[in-house]
């Protein structure tokens, strides 16, 4: 029976890439349409992306738009290197199952069989760090973390080791840099190595990934670009050196390093089949409740096709790694800069719909008077821990979650309203009887799927 099932599961599987094949574009009008979107979502005198496509072990499109040093008038190009915070996350864990592969450590190993001084690390599995279900709090989320903590990671751990859970270990889910700290802690315990020698014994060399490394500010990189950010005025600035990240975010690359991985991991060529396997499945946390991350990669989809990734975010820089792996695709957008301008999150989605033969259709803008915009003018509840504000200044309507940047939004009708022209992320006003605004429906467009967001300040409330 498990046989035919397998069987039955392989051919739909091979009739589902063969059908999704036969839809995707030719080469040169998979380049005509990328360029064009690059063009429109990139300006040309300012910071900007380089992106790459490929189908299984072929490179079909290489792009970039925007300058790699401002002051220098240098523009970016195939090839230069970017940091990709979090993307790290993904080489970390990667190391991590190469130890488990070679059975050096245990994927329900206990935390403190290596860091047995750690508060309650008898009770974290790395199994619960690599998944995000530790309840480690999250570094990045203390307000005292000076950007520019040492990036060593005996440092790193001082700055969470004494501060409490956020939940019993196993029991739910939360994004949390401080696991992946520790994971690199773990790799330097079993290996005696740096994290990062270790990363490179176990991961880069084996795949010859010359361009993939961890990214201090002293060594001089051949290629490596300059990243950006949006100052007090709104004006370009340059970006402050974040120093602090260690194995949950400190590496910098190329996207062809970045897409060799990618294709090393889903071809088998890095990790074992069950390695790899447990890498790209979302584990339910021990409540039952569902979760979007296996072990350094997130589950997702792009126009209903399964898609596996991971994006980062670091001072002057933001990264976008997408694999399609039935349709062997592989989308890499690596942006210096950190102002939404562009998107490197939306502009590898939309790659990946182009490349798939089903883009998303273009953002038109319409003009929108004052009082339409300051309707929506308000505070707005994104989840237990989270909010969204909506305000308004000289004409534009802002979003910003959190403490995080105001991303300004482009209205395409009264009611709808993208983040940036380039955008596949939108939200719509949801009104009463009365036409008052009660809340927003958030729509992941790359998902498809839309989240309610009630109002909670501003405006005439229900």
């Amino acid at each position: 029976m498990r046989r035919n099932c397998m069987r039955f599961l392989t051919s739909a599987l091979m009739l589902f890439a063969s059908a999704a094949s036969a839809a995707m574009p030719a080469p040169v009008e998979l380049a005509r349409a990328a360029t064009a979107l690059l063009d429109r979502a990139t300006p040309s005198d300012g910071p900007g992306a380089v992106v790459l496509i490929a189908r299984g072990d072929k490179v079909l499109y290489r792009g970039a738009r925007g300058m790699a040093n401002l002051e220098l008038g240098v523009p970016l190009a195939a090839g230069q290197v970017f940091r990709i915070g979090s993307v790290t996350k993904m080489f970390t864990a990667a190391t991590v199952l190469k130890l488990v592969d070679s059975g050096r450590l245990s994927l329900n190993d206990p935390l403190s069989r290596f860091l047995p001084d750690y508060p309650g690390a008898k009770d974290i599995t790395i199994h619960q760090l690599l998944n995000h279900t530790s309840g480690v709090p999250d570094y990045a989320n203390f307000p005292d973390v000076s950007a520019a903590q040492d990036a060593d990671t005996q440092v790193l751990i001082a700055i969470f080791r004494d501060k409490p859970l956020d939940f019993a270990s196993g029991s739910d889910w939360a994004y949390s840099n401080s696991g992946y700290v520790l994971l690199g802690a773990v790799i330097e315990k079993v290996t005696g190595q740096d994290w990062y020698a270790a990363m490179h014994q176990q991961v880069l060399e084996p795949l010859r990934l010359r361009h993939t490394f961890f990214a201090t500010d002293t060594p001089i990189v051949p290629g490596r670009v300059s990243g950006y950010s949006r100052g007090e005025q709104g004006q370009l600035v340059n970006a402050g050196y974040l120093t602090g990240p260690g194995a949950d975010g400190a590496l910098a690359a190329s996207t062809e390093d970045l897409f060799h991985f990618m294709r090393a991991l889903g071809a088998g060529r890095l990790l074992g089949a069950d390695s790899f396997r447990r890498m790209t499945t979302p584990q339910p946390t021990a409540s039952g409740k569902p979760t979007d991350y296996g072990y350094g990669m997130m589950l997702t989809k792009i126009r209903g096709v399964t898609a596996l990734e991971h994006n980062g975010g670091i001072s002057g820089f933001a990264a976008q790694v997408t694999y399609l792996p039935a349709a062997e695709i592989t989308v890499v957008t690596l942006v210096n800069s950190d102002t939404y301008v562009p998107n490197a999150g939306s502009l590898g989605h939309q790659l990946a719909a182009i490349a798939l033969g089903d883009p998303f259709p273009e953002v038109h803008p319409i003009h929108l008077s004052e009082s339409q915009l300051r309707q929506l003018v308000g505070v707005y509840r994104v989840d237990a821990k989270g909010i969204r504000t909506l305000s308004l200044r000289n004409g534009t309507l802002y979003s910003q979650r959190g403490d995080g940047p105001a991303r300004p939004l482009i209205p395409t009708s009264p009611d709808q309203f993208y983040f940036a022209a380039d955008s596949v992320d939108n939200m719509t006003a949801v009104r009463d009887s009365s036409g008052n605004v009660t809340g927003l429906d958030f729509f992941d467009g790359a998902r498809g799927e839309a989240v309610r967001q009630p109002r909670i300040e501003g405006g005439s409330l229900p």
